[in-house]
């Protein structure tokens, strides 16, 4: 009884090597065009910010989404503002937002939501700064006419919100005098509202699109055109010696968690795009 023997070249044992790959090369994939996605409009949504906003060119950031189901891969990008103190000489043109932080172990103080349910305040007004464990302080850039307005404002419901606070047992660290506490006092600028004024030219101010030419650019082109224009893809698919997907995607200098991604969406509906044009 005769006996054959099947042996495999080269060629067939790199094939089945590939074959063997293809689940762990699909997910790479996966996630490497996720990344892929988001970095392009990264990168063209900072470059298309006039100069005069270096700022809020500087707080983008790309962070990979943490949190999500086995398989997913998400990014975000988003601003992550540096906080600091009010200078003096943006006083005149700088209202402040109370936001409570969601806190489901101890809630959020009475107080702050005082705070939060009077807001904006100006610097002058806020009677004290809140716990930045329970609250963030925002602020906002205003005309020196809406600034007086609100100040304005505070003043005259300052029987209510003072009320408030002593049927809680608090007082103000100031009366209505300008804050001897401003050094001290951090608040993040309210960067989503800075983008969608410089987006639409809200405030009279002139109109420079960054978000949605990035997003309809990306929209147009679309996964196809991104495979097809980046010849790794494709690669790492059906080349056996290809091995740049074991390092895909490249890792972000920060994370955001599925609840914080999530919280763009408002902003997302600001820009008002609903998909290809």
């Amino acid at each position: 009884m005769s006996q054959i023997v099947i042996k495999a070249d080269q060629r067939h044992s790199s094939m089945m090597t590939l074959v063997e790959q293809w689940p762990a090369r699909a997910r790479a994939l996966r996630r490497m065009l996720a990344f892929t996605l988001a970095n392009d409009a990264f990168k063209d949504v900072r470059k298309r910010m006039p100069p005069a906003h270096r700022e809020l060119q500087k707080s983008m950031r790309l962070s990979r989404i943490v949190g999500l189901p086995d398989r997913a891969s998400g990014y975000v990008v988003h601003s992550v503002p540096r906080g600091g103190p009010v200078a003096v000489a943006e006083e005149p043109s700088t209202v402040l937002y109370v936001a409570a932080k969601t806190n489901l172990m101890t809630g959020v103080p009475k107080s702050v939501k005082i705070l939060e349910e009077h807001s904006p305040w100006t610097v002058d007004t806020l009677p004290f700064q809140p716990d930045l464990k329970f609250a963030t302080v925002v602020s906002r850039k205003a005309s020196p006419r809406t600034v007086v307005k609100v100040r304005k404002m505070r003043r005259r419901d300052r029987y209510k919100w003072r009320r408030k606070m002593q049927e809680i047992g608090l007082r103000e660290v100031h009366k209505g005098t300008r804050l001897t506490a401003n050094r001290k006092m951090k608040s993040i600028p309210d960067v989503a509202f800075e983008s969608v004024r410089l987006e639409f030219g809200l405030g009279g101010g002139q109109s420079r699109p960054h978000w949605r030419p990035a997003i309809l650019k990306l929209a147009a082109r679309g996964v196809t055109g991104m495979i097809a224009g980046n010849p790794q893809f494709s690669k790492a698919m059906t080349d056996p010696s290809y091995s740049g997907w074991r390092s895909w995607p490249p890792p972000t200098s920060t994370r955001a968690s599925l609840a914080e991604a999530l919280a763009y969406v408002p902003f997302q509906k600001k820009l008002g795009i609903r998909g290809r044009k």
